[in-house]
This record gives C-alpha cells, structure tokens and sequence, in this order.
C-alpha cells in the first residue's frame, strides 16, 4: 500500500507496470488518498461468516423474488449445457 500517493507517483507507476486490479482510494474525511491492490487477499473464515450473516433471509438482495419461467428456462437449457 502506498501512503502519498503525489510523492510516490514514480514508484508506483514502475512497480505496478503492465498490471490489472490496482485501486486508488481517497478517505474524503482526511482527504488522504491511498494507492493498492488487493489481488491475493483473502477474507479471513470469521469475516466471511460474518458477510454470510449478515446477508441471511430478507437482508439477502433477491429476497422476496423469484426468477421468471423464462429465466429459469435459460438457467436450466445453461446447466444442461
């Protein structure tokens, strides 16, 4: 992770050459702005539990929805598939 992202321009451009997934966040409270990947993280097994929980029952997005007849033809023709 970079910290100031204005003076480290030039390393940041010669580390990150030629590669995807690199973010730039800026904290609008402090107006700092921070410069990362986040390729190769991973969510530790208590986070995701936690993710999980808190997208149970009519907190989930589709909740309440149901897939039309159409749409449940095109699932089922692309698991045939």
């Amino acid at each position: 992770m970079y910290y100031n992202a204005d003076v480290q321009k030039s390393q940041i451009l010669s580390e990150n050459k030629n590669k995807s997934g690199i973010s730039r966040f800026t904290n609008f409270i402090n107006g700092k702005t921070y410069i990362g990947s986040l390729i190769g993280f991973r969510h530790s097994e208590e986070t995701k539990a936690k993710m999980s929980t808190a997208r149970q029952g009519d907190k989930h997005p589709l909740f309440g929805t149901s897939h039309s007849e159409e749409i449940k033809a095109k699932i089922s023709n692309g698991m045939k598939a």
